[in-house]
């Protein structure tokens, strides 16, 4: 089941070209994983999650349509995939007028922030990222 961030797209956005820049994507998607994680109750602050942080591995993004000012958009994330140490992660933007304008594929590494090394993602956290299939 997918988390449904609704979003309208600001000037400071927008580009030379009139329409939003590239740059401006990781943002919105960034935002968009930020709400998800959120909504599971997953902060990286709380007493046992402090030790551990996500950091992007690798993203691919598809352009398949530009947005404007003020487009109306709605930003879809979902889980792929839980490996051992990673998380990946599929998001969409859908402009009401359009249809679906870009895509991302991420991958999120979890490390120890005291070595900054991978390490397993604890059963509890999977739990969390997982809460509205278990239910």
């Amino acid at each position: 089941m997918a988390n449904i961030v609704s979003f309208v797209i600001p000037s400071e956005y927008i580009d030379r070209y009139n329409h939003v820049h590239y740059k401006s994507y990781l943002t919105i998607f960034k935002n968009a994983f930020m709400a998800f994680l959120t909504k599971r109750g997953i902060t990286l602050m709380s007493p046992e999650e402090r030790n551990m942080f996500f950091v992007t591995r690798r993203i691919e993004v598809d352009y398949v349509h530009e947005l404007l000012v003020d487009d109306q958009i709605k930003i879809f994330t979902k889980i792929d995939h839980i490996g051992r140490t990673s998380v990946v992660f599929l998001q969409s933007i859908v402009c009401e007028k359009i249809g679906t304008t870009t895509t991302c594929k991420s991958v999120f590494v979890l490390l120890d922030s005291t070595t900054r090394l991978k390490m397993d993602i604890p059963e509890e956290l999977c739990i969390k990222l997982l809460s509205e299939y278990l239910a």
